[in-house]
């Protein structure tokens, strides 16, 4: 994954390399960093979530819950977080889909500053909705929080869902 902010002077990459992740972040100080972090099967990297609601698609709409790790590259490390549908629908105002999930830390103290995403995906598994942080600056020190609808024109010719 490359990320260029050009309004900022910030640039990120991210790749894989012999089970690690690298990442090398040039922050708008124009300070050159460099993380390596082990990787495993549950780590996700930026819009990877959609990925992983895909391999997990038939737990998540039957009630059950998925742990993973969702990567904080210019932090050079990893948060674990779970991925749940959301039971009060209070989102529902906000999203109109089928199926309504959030993703969200693990832990208490991370809960208390990052709000959930919440995803919206229709009945034939195609992602609808986002909303929620973003890796795009607003400024210096906050992100954009974005309301992203998609809509969806063709479908792959392999299905999420079994007929």
């Amino acid at each position: 994954m490359e990320f260029v902010q050009p309004r900022f002077n910030e640039r990120l990459t991210v790749g894989y390399d012999s089970g690690s992740v690298a990442i090398e972040w040039q922050s708008p100080a124009q300070e050159l960093e460099q993380f390596r972090l082990d990787s495993n099967n549950s780590l996700v990297v930026d819009s990877g979530f959609d990925n992983l609601v895909r391999q997990n698609w038939q737990t998540v709409v039957e009630g059950g819950s998925v742990n993973f790790e969702f990567l904080a590259p210019t932090r050079g490390s990893y948060y674990s977080f779970v991925m749940e549908p959301v039971d009060d629908k209070s989102g529902s105002d906000r999203i109109r889909a089928d199926h309504l999930i959030q993703i969200r830390p693990t832990s208490l103290f991370l809960r208390l500053i990052v709000e959930p995403i919440l995803l919206g995906y229709n009945q034939q598994g195609a992602l609808t909705h986002y909303s929620g942080l973003t890796n795009i600056r607003r400024n210096q020190q906050e992100n954009i929080q974005a309301d992203i609808v998609y809509s969806v024109m063709e479908y792959p010719p392999c299905p999420l869902l079994a007929p």
